[in-house]
């Protein structure tokens, strides 16, 4: 990937309290999205305040039933339809959409890098995937960052696992991914090869 690594990168907006979840990507089975909506409702079943926005839209006639499925799966848990399958979003916008989580959620089962994931790292967001494309870019941070395929379990106890970071350690989780971020995916990196 060729990523603008200059360019400007908003303040991430400060935590109330609240485990603030992320991703973005297209409505689509590949996707996993439902993987990460019940390690979400597994947080909440513990007690955990925590948000977790879906930023996208169904594409094909299989993805709009995929969405349907994942509404009836919220609507069945009492949740709020809209505050979690947020719709799609201008690309100009999702630097400020990021700004306001902390974690960037990833399950699509692709096996290749998702430019969504880079982006969101190097928007200080910490990522936490399933794809074996990551294992990598993550070396040293596996046991922390990388959960089994389809396993909602698991992709919950890593969060609450990082929420028991100092944020010192977080920060230096961020700051090693930007770092390698830039390092193997810039622009300036990408055109050269």
């Amino acid at each position: 990937h060729g990523i603008d690594t200059k360019r400007a990168v908003p303040k991430r907006t400060p935590r109330s309290g609240a485990v603030r979840l992320l991703t973005s990507s297209r409505i689509s089975r590949v996707k996993g999205l439902e993987v990460l909506i019940d390690a979400y409702l597994a947080l909440k079943a513990r007690g955990a305040r925590v948000s977790l926005p879906i930023i996208g839209a169904p594409v094909t006639e299989k993805d709009e039933v995929y969405a349907r499925t994942l509404r009836e799966r919220l609507r069945a848990a009492g949740e709020d339809l809209e505050a979690i399958l947020s719709g799609a979003t201008p690309h100009a916008r999702m630097p400020e959409v990021r700004a306001s989580a902390d974690y960037f959620l990833h399950a699509s089962e692709t096996g290749s890098l998702d430019k969504a994931v880079l982006d969101a790292i190097l928007s200080e967001l910490i990522p936490l995937s399933s794809s074996g494309a990551y294992r990598e870019l993550f070396a040293g941070f596996e046991q922390l960052l990388c959960y089994p395929r389809k396993d909602a379990a698991t992709l919950a106890e890593r969060i609450l696992a990082l929420e028991a970071l100092s944020e010192e350690k977080r920060a230096e989780i961020r700051r090693v991914l930007a770092e390698r971020v830039r390092a193997a995916h810039s622009l300036s990196v990408l055109i050269p090869r």
